[in-house]
């Protein structure tokens, strides 16, 4: 149980860590580090206060805890939007997303930013609301100074068994947002490939290539394109730079599980009669 909460009057604050905060964590926060800030809610109870261990209770699992707190963050700053915000999170973590949809709205028409677009967009895709939830994740990387490549590659995620070419478009919007990123390139890479051999298939896998340090993997993959376009000896070249590419690696890569597959792959592929006869 939380400790008793003395109101020191009406405090009216925007939460910078919370407006910010991502809405999971790799590592739950200690029972220490909610004590903390039960000690210094002991000293005297704010808005800011009260909504940090809210955020940290969530992260724990404690939504009862969570919720109490954002009632009481709600009685001394009335007007403080982040207050939705931070119960959008808790609904969703605790399974309830049409609640969560409901109070990340409710934040959305305060604020119109990119924590609020990003936590509706989670809410509707627990839904199965697919184009709903790409718009919003779209519409959360658009409203951020630091826009993050993961908002982009939800999107696109969503709607790539919709309509991989409209996945496409986004994925292109945050590369001319963000730069070349690998990540927005090779997912772009994929959902080409994905739709068959073409060249433009083999014009993103060109960019990736152009990008990337360790290249075995995608000049492996430009081969399998060409060899499905019937260009051979094209494909031949790649195999055999991707497999030289995999004999100049370190022993302790080479031998990863996913390597070896590779190269018994490549191996494979280039004494199969069809590429071997070039």
């Amino acid at each position: 149980m939380h400790p008793a909460i003395r109101p020191p009057g009406v405090v009216i604050l925007v939460i910078a860590w919370l407006y910010v905060a991502a809405p999971t964590s790799a590592h739950p926060p200690t029972e220490q580090e909610i004590q903390r800030v039960s000690r210094s809610l002991d000293r005297g109870a704010t808005a800011e206060l009260l909504l940090e261990r809210a955020e940290l209770s969530r992260l724990a699992g404690d939504w009862a805890g969570a919720l109490q707190d954002c009632r009481d963050a709600a009685a001394l700053a009335p007007d403080l939007p982040t207050v939705l915000l931070c119960r959008a999170r808790i609904e969703f973590d605790r399974g309830r997303p049409v609640q969560a949809e409901a109070q990340a709205r409710a934040y959305l028409r305060f604020r119109d930013d990119a924590p609020g677009h990003r936590a509706l967009a989670r809410a509707l895709r627990t839904q199965g609301r697919a184009v709903e939830t790409a718009l919003e994740f779209e519409a959360a990387a658009e409203r951020s100074d630091s826009p993050i490549p993961d908002d982009y590659l939800d999107a696109a995620r969503v709607l790539s068994r919709l309509d991989p070419s409209a996945a496409l478009a986004v994925l292109d919007r945050g590369i001319a947002r963000l730069g070349p990123l690998v990540a927005l390139l090779a997912t772009a890479a994929d959902l080409a490939t994905d739709s068959g051999p073409s060249e433009e298939a083999l014009c993103r896998i060109d960019r990736i290539l152009a990008e990337v340090n360790r290249s075995e993997r995608w000049t492996a993959e430009r081969g399998r394109v060409l060899l499905s376009l019937g260009r051979v000896p094209e494909a031949w070249a790649a195999f055999s730079e991707s497999l030289a590419a995999i004999e100049e690696l370190p022993p302790h890569h080479r031998s990863a599980p996913g390597i070896r597959a590779l190269e018994e792959e490549l191996l494979g592929l280039l004494s199969s009669p069809t590429v071997e006869s070039q």
